[in-house]
């Protein structure tokens, strides 16, 4: 798998999720976050499930979900422009599409580092 641009993947696009919560006047964003999250959580499971090896090139931007499917990877490539973050953490939401597993696994508690801090880390760092 590889990105298109500047970006493997940058992650979802949370405004469904913000309007749901708090109170916007779409009352169907509610029901297209859980869409999102739902087709999402379905791809993480067939990446961590498939019986062939899955090869991520993560080219640039890497975050939130795109970390996740990263990590589902049976192989990942960082390049010089590879710039991983959860940066959800900034927004007060927590790290989720799978992170909760593969993040305390990370060498160096550099995941644990991500989750924390929401800081972008360059692929030396990991």
């Amino acid at each position: 798998m590889k990105g298109n641009g500047r970006a493997f993947c940058v992650g979802g696009d949370l405004k469904h999720l913000k309007e749901a919560f708090t109170g916007a006047p779409d009352p169907d964003a509610a029901m297209r976050a859980l869409q999102m999250y739902s087709q999402m959580y379905e791809t993480h499971h067939l990446l961590g499930t498939m019986n062939k090896p899955v090869v991520t090139i993560m080219d640039g931007l890497t975050c939130g979900v795109g970390t996740g499917l990263a990590a589902f990877s049976q192989f990942r490539i960082a390049t010089e422009r590879t710039r991983l973050a959860m940066p959800e953490t900034s927004s007060g939401t927590f790290c989720d599409m799978g992170s909760s597993f593969f993040m305390p696994r990370m060498d160096n508690n550099v995941g644990v580092y991500m989750a924390m801090t929401a800081r972008f880390l360059k692929a030396e760092d990991v």
